[in-house]
């Protein structure tokens, strides 16, 4: 069997799929196999990365990249009482479909040709280097709420938690609370304004009142 990788986190990494036609081989989501163990799920519209390690995946294809489409999306979402995690097999032509992971594998997906013709970036070129000199970045706020979602469904706590590193010129790392196996990387956005550690109103001196004002 050529791949197979745990369904929801297939899911969780295609909400950082492009949605530019004309950067189709963004519009999916890369299987990339671990150098040690399982494989890496990676995608990005540009502007935003997510890197999710399936420990448990596997492939025997060199980087494919796979699209899915609505009702695919929607089958690998985990159910309640299904015990185990569904699965997204890619069979040897391409055609990728959604198994429930109980004992006895039924079919939650109609399967179709999933394998996008194209070559996805050398993603590792982005990855932040936390020893470089942290400034204050801005980021899209829209990005920010996405990494939010991620956050809510994996982190143990029930609002989750993540963290932003980063400087005001470079890619920020994108950390969720006691989780080791994803994390993202977020492009900060040009900010022309000066901006400091805390707002310039609250060094602004107060100005006098005149006289006339201190006399009302």
């Amino acid at each position: 069997m050529p791949a197979t990788v745990n369904a929801n986190l297939l899911r969780i990494a295609s909400m950082f799929i492009s949605t530019e036609v004309t950067r189709y081989y963004l519009q999916g989501v890369l299987i990339q196999r671990h150098q040690l163990k399982g494989v890496n799920l990676v995608a990005t519209d540009g502007h935003r990365m997510i890197v999710i390690w399936d420990e448990n995946g596997h492939t025997s294809l060199d980087d494919v990249i796979v699209r899915l489409d609505k009702a695919t999306l929607a089958a690998c979402k985990p159910v309640k009482g299904e015990h185990l995690d569904r699965i997204a097999r890619i069979d040897g032509d391409g055609v990728l479909s959604v198994l429930s992971g109980d004992e006895k594998p039924v079919p939650v997906s109609i399967s179709y040709q999933a394998i996008i013709d194209g070559t996805f970036p050398h993603w590792q070129r982005v990855v932040p280097n936390m020893a470089r000199e942290a400034g204050i970045p801005t980021f899209n706020p829209k990005y920010v709420t996405d990494f939010c979602k991620v956050a809510t469904e994996l982190c143990a706590s029930k609002t989750g938690a993540l963290s932003i590193a980063g400087s005001a010129d470079s890619p920020a790392l994108i950390r969720f609370q006691g989780v080791q196996h994803v994390f993202g990387v977020l492009m900060p956005i040009r900010n022309n304004e000066d901006v400091g550690a805390l707002p310039s109103f609250l060094n602004a001196e107060q100005e006098q009142p005149t006289f006339q004002e201190a006399a009302e």
